[in-house]
Parts: C-alpha cells; structure tokens; sequence
C-alpha cells in the first residue's frame, strides 16, 4: 500500500513540473480584441477608435485567438460602403517572461505581453489588445 501511494504521489508530482513548464503559453488561450493604441505618446481608447472608424465610415475589427497548441489567428475585417473584407493569418507563438513571439510563415514579430494585454508595435504607433 505504501509503495502504490509512493507511486501514485510521485506520479501527481511529475504532473505538477510538466504543467508547470507548459504553463506560460496557456496564460495566453483565448481571444484578444483591439481595445485601443498608443501613438505618439497619447493613449488612444478603444471608443475613440470606433469613433474615429464612425467618422470616416468604416467598420473594422482586429483580433488575435491563442489555442493551448501554441498556434495563433490574426483576424482582420473591414466594412466600408457595403462592402466586407476579412482575413485570418495564423501562426505559432511562444511566450517568454514579457516577450511573446509570433511567426508566420517563418517570419517572426516579438511584442510584449504586460498586465494581461499585448502591446503590438507597428514603428508609428502601438496596437493594443485586451480580453
């Protein structure tokens, strides 16, 4: 009896260290939604986004889906006069303390993934999404 709850015990344990090892991808599952931007020093809200989008008669949206296999969607749509276009790019991750790795295609972007947002910079400015 004694030896099965030795086995069993050190059965959990081994469990415990893989999940563990695993555990920063998985932080990511799920999906992200714009919600905002940084440009030139400004935070710029989600709202004012779709306002902005209101304004000049469009409707877009941008979101990024992270599966626990490491693989990742890009989802892009556009609407303007009637008209729909849509995307979904898709990849594999890997997340490294703040640094997150995206690679499509066997070109990789690293952005930064803080305080449960993934902060995407675009050289002008920063796309920022949120769950």
């Amino acid at each position: 009896m004694k030896k099965k709850m030795l086995l069993v015990c050190g059965a959990l344990l081994a469990a415990m260290v893989v999940a563990a090892g695993c555990g920063e991808s998985s932080a990511l599952s799920g999906t992200y939604k714009l919600s905002g931007a940084e440009y030139q020093g400004q935070q710029i809200s989600g709202e004012q986004l779709d306002a902005v989008a209101t304004l000049i008669g469009v409707d877009m949206g941008m979101s990024l889906t992270f599966s626990g296999e490491d693989k990742f969607t890009l989802h892009t749509s556009i609407g303007a006069n009637g008209s729909n276009t849509s995307s979904d790019i898709q990849g594999t991750y890997q997340l490294d303390g703040e640094t997150l790795s995206l690679t499509v295609e066997g070109d990789t972007e690293t952005v930064q993934f803080k305080d449960g947002k993934i902060y995407m910079n675009m050289g002008a400015g920063v796309l920022i999404f949120s769950k």
